[in-house]
């Protein structure tokens, strides 16, 4: 983070306590329904963005921020600096100030401004690649980058812009992600769809994203037209599988093929039955998708059948 010297003296010159109804590091989830709120409105109402010279001449300081808004010098100090980073700031702070919420107008300027695909690329920074990302949902990632020895360097759930400009790590558990995802002014829901393939990165990360993301935002994706797509190993959608079965034990009453059947899907023909001549056989042969096809899984259609093995 970085802060201009005269506003960082003044901000620490008094201590401030955040607002009841301000999410702080390591809350409980109280703001969760807030964030949806405000999220699902980020590319909503006029833009509020400028050019950079514009905005950095109408930024205010941290103490400025706090006496505008009641936000505390954390959320202040992360929705002026943190969110921007070593990044170009062109939000419209004048638009911002002149707001009667500029705490909410920040974030959705912020949501706003890393969505734009009109923005500039950047030579200087990590952009995500078609090797170390397992998926992706909007602004949120899947991560799993390995050196040259096959080592993971890097792995977790992401923060990204619409080029895929790495921004920051969204976090390993609920609240931290919920909080990483509302200064951002991004839609928590958008990372519903990471749910079941975030198995294969961390099954502990899978059960914190699970609580982040919320039940209603699931169902929501499982519902979703169109659907939303990912690159996933056969191996990936069978450890989803077997997470599942070890997390409900209501999973043991599932068919017993259901593994094969979402490995063949993702394209691993050696979960296809063999050819033994049967008619049953050549059916399920004649539907299984072509080895030459990519292996694609639609990661809506896995969450529908990983929630059909717990309603079974």
């Amino acid at each position: 983070m970085e802060l201009n010297a005269s506003g960082a003296a003044r901000a620490v010159q008094t201590a401030y306590s955040p607002p009841a109804d301000t999410p702080a590091a390591g809350d409980d989830g109280r703001f969760a329904d807030a964030l949806q709120a405000v999220a699902a409105t980020a590319q909503a109402g006029p833009a509020l963005l400028t050019t950079a010279a514009l905005s950095a001449a109408h930024r205010p300081d941290i103490k400025s921020f706090m006496d505008s808004s009641g936000a505390s010098f954390e959320d202040a100090a992360e929705l002026l600096y943190g969110v921007i980073g070593s990044n170009t700031d062109t939000r419209d702070w004048q638009a911002i100030m002149a707001s009667g919420d500029p705490v909410t107008t920040a974030r959705r300027a912020t949501g706003q401004m890393y969505g734009d695909p009109g923005g500039t690329l950047r030579e200087d920074a990590s952009y995500l690649g078609a090797d170390d990302t397992v998926a992706r949902s909007g602004p949120f990632a899947l991560r799993q980058l390995k050196n040259d020895e096959g080592d993971v360097v890097d792995s977790g759930l992401k923060l990204v812009d619409a080029h895929g400009l790495l921004l920051r790590d969204a976090g390993r558990d609920a609240a931290s992600i919920r909080r990483n995802a509302w200064l951002f002014g991004m839609d928590i829901a958008q990372a519903a769809p990471l749910v079941a393939p975030a198995a294969g990165v961390d099954a502990g990360l899978q059960a914190q994203l699970r609580e982040a993301v919320g039940p209603a935002a699931l169902s929501a994706a499982m519902a979703a037209t169109p659907p939303v797509t990912a690159s996933l190993p056969a191996a990936l959608v069978a450890a989803t599988v077997e997470s599942a079965d070890a997390a409900d034990p209501l999973a043991e009453s599932a068919p017993a093929d259901m593994a094969a059947e979402l490995a063949a899907a993702a394209g691993d023909v050696s979960a296809t039955p063999p050819d033994d001549g049967t008619a049953a056989t050549a059916a399920s042969l004649t539907a299984a998708p072509s080895t030459a096809a990519p292996a694609f899984v639609d990661t809506a259609s896995v969450l529908q059948s990983l929630m059909k093995l717990v309603d079974s």
